[in-house]
């Protein structure tokens, strides 16, 4: 598969945001294939073309060459992986940590390197580059440990090898892979968990909730959460954990104790049916609700966004009757009225309930 690079990387980006950055390294086409058939994914490749091609103005090829010119010949004579690799894995003179970490290729290893002066790492901190921030951060972890892959990384804080301090400074990685680890790691103490309960993606949040609450709860189903929630029989200070423990129901549940409505649970309702969309609307980012040959209520955003866009769009046809694009009908915000609006809208224009039910996440 060919490495993508510059416009090509960045649109590959966006469509698999969703992703761990195994997973969109892999997707982009920098990995290899080895004698045992499995995959290694070339991050430092990696994360260098994404900074050439969100950047590509900043330093330009004669400035890199001037920076690499002003290293000692040892070091010129190296190819640009050999220079990456030495710089993760040997003590390193400072002086050329510096020349490095002026050249974009570098910057991840730099912040990665174990010799790396503070001063430096607080220069590419300023910078803010997504994946020299996800580097800054690993450094929290011992230094045989911060260059393995990603995907080894996750296994040892799933084995419960990574101490519970690193676990807590983990939670803020950009990674989702990393951070939901953080959240199945079984030595994460609870204050590391309730920091993940702030978590930007409401999947992760959950994992830790589940944690969190008592064996008691853990073993109610969700509908006999929710009933508990309506009946006011869960104490305050749980409710918030508890609705990022559940489904739909047990926040539906909640929605009806804030409206009021005190009263007997109601799962098969134009009410509960517009909430369960909402639910999940607020949940998955690019959701799809409807038939997607025909019609549709289309999510924008990632997953955990305070606000996004939803639309009804309708699948228009070319000349030959075949599916071509889709025409948007109308445009709302990301509040329950606009969702029950525009499931009233989508049944108007001949959609079918069934299909918004069958796309619903389970």
């Amino acid at each position: 598969m060919t490495k993508l690079i510059g416009e090509e990387l960045l649109s590959k980006l966006k469509e698999t945001e969703d992703l761990g950055k195994s997973d969109q390294a892999r997707a982009c086409g920098y990995f290899e294939v080895l004698e045992d058939g499995s995959q290694r994914i070339n991050f430092m490749d990696f994360y260098a073309a994404v900074s050439d091609a969100r950047s590509p103005g900043d330093i330009s090829e004669s400035d890199g060459e001037n920076q690499i010119d002003a290293l000692p010949a040892e070091w010129r004579a190296l190819t640009e992986d050999q220079r990456i690799k030495r710089l993760t894995s040997e003590k390193v003179d400072t002086e050329i940590l510096s020349i490095f970490s002026r050249i974009d290729e570098y910057k991840y290893a730099v912040a990665l390197s174990e010799n790396t002066p503070v001063h430096i790492l607080d220069q590419l901190q300023e910078e803010g580059d997504y994946f020299v921030s996800q580097a800054l951060i690993m450094r929290c972890l011992p230094f045989e440990i911060r260059c393995l892959d990603e995907s080894d990384i996750c296994a040892l804080i799933q084995l419960g090898s990574i101490q519970d301090a690193a676990l807590a400074k983990l939670s803020a990685a950009n990674s989702w892979d990393i951070r939901e680890a953080v959240a199945s790691a079984p030595n994460a103490s609870k204050a590391t968990l309730i920091i993940v309960l702030a978590d930007k993606d409401p999947r992760i949040q959950e994992i830790a909730a589940r944690k969190l609450i008592s064996d008691d709860l853990r073993e109610l189903s969700s509908e006999e959460l929710a009933k508990r929630i309506v009946g006011g029989k869960i104490e305050n200070e749980l409710v918030d954990i508890v609705l990022k423990s559940g489904d739909w129901k047990v926040r539906f549940a909640a929605h009806l104790a804030s409206e009021g409505e005190h009263t007997d649970l109601l799962l098969d309702t134009e009410q509960a049916f517009a909430y369960r969309c909402f639910d999940a609307l607020n949940r998955d980012g690019d959701l799809i609700l409807g038939d997607d040959q025909k019609l549709i209520i289309l999510r924008s955003g990632s997953a955990g966004d305070e606000e996004y866009t939803i639309t009804l769009e309708k699948m228009m046809l070319d000349e030959d009757g075949d599916p071509e694009d889709y025409e948007q009908i109308s445009y709302y915000d990301n509040s329950l009225d606009a969702v029950a609006s525009a499931i009233r809208d989508y049944l108007a224009n001949d959609g079918m309930i069934e299909d918004i039910e069958n796309s619903l996440p389970s």
